[in-house]
């Protein structure tokens, strides 16, 4: 998980497998204690889970229904309050990595329906409240969209969440850019100044070409076509560099390469 945060997503895929492999191996030895091998399956059971957040930034959308798919099983044969969440988690980001918006909504409102009510993974809410806002405003509703980025914003900043605040960040700016336009960029701009900081600070450089790609995003409108272009190549070349092959085809094709 921290490769897949550091922007290294071919490396965290890799490193993710070879635990689940080794995992395996261990589950199946019969001279381990029982409760050794059950540990050993748990920890074969995670990888799609981990998988799941690698997909989501590629972005994967086959991925990341099969995945989640896996996660569902696991979490019904045990279960947990921990695998039901991830469960619910993985099936928000599979919704919403293949445009299902209306869907990822309702998931993303269950996902933090959930913790909010148990408790368990609480400690993510400022990313559930991040997605829920980007949900809101692919289904057209930029006020409500606002609301929660900025509620995002305020939980990632109170509770020192820092990777998911930057998340919360690139919402807000994205709320505020389709829903007020250029009268909001005074406070998108030190939104995304932010989120570059503690990028940063604490080396989450998977979120870079997002915030790259966002800066572009405004600069366009704005008629700066010179910064229009050296932030979206540059996001380009981040997308690249980290294995984000979706993204980085994407805005390919937007720039003509």
């Amino acid at each position: 998980m921290v490769l897949t945060y550091m922007g290294r997503l071919d490396e965290a895929e890799r490193a993710i497998e070879a635990g689940r492999q080794l995992a395996l191996r261990q589950a199946a030895d019969a001279g381990r204690a029982p409760a050794l091998r059950q540990a050993d399956r748990q920890s074969a059971a995670i990888a799609p889970f981990l998988l799941v957040q690698v997909a989501r930034f590629r972005p994967d959308p086959g991925a990341t229904d099969r995945l989640a798919q896996r996660v569902a099983e696991w979490a019904e044969e045990t279960g947990t309050a921990w695998w039901a969440f991830f469960s619910l988690l993985s099936l928000a980001w599979a919704h919403e990595g293949n445009g299902r918006w209306q869907e990822a909504c309702e998931a993303w409102k269950q996902c933090l329906g959930r913790s909010r009510e148990t408790r368990v993974g609480l400690e993510a809410e400022a990313m559930e409240l991040a997605h829920l806002s980007r949900a809101h405003l692919e289904c057209g509703d930029a006020g409500r969209a606002l609301q929660l980025a900025e509620e995002a914003v305020g939980i990632g900043e109170e509770r020192g969440t820092k990777s998911w605040e930057i998340e919360a960040l690139l919402s807000l700016s994205q709320a505020l850019r389709r829903g007020q336009g250029a009268g909001a960029w005074p406070r998108t701009r030190e939104a995304l100044q932010r989120a570059l900081a503690l990028v940063e600070e604490t080396g989450a450089a998977v979120h870079s070409p997002f915030i790259r790609e966002e800066l572009a995003r405004w600069a366009g409108p704005a008629g700066d076509d010179h910064t229009f272009e050296r932030e979206l190549r540059e996001a380009h070349r981040l997308y690249t560099e980290m294995g984000a092959t979706g993204h980085a085809e994407r805005l390919a094709k937007e720039l003509s390469l």
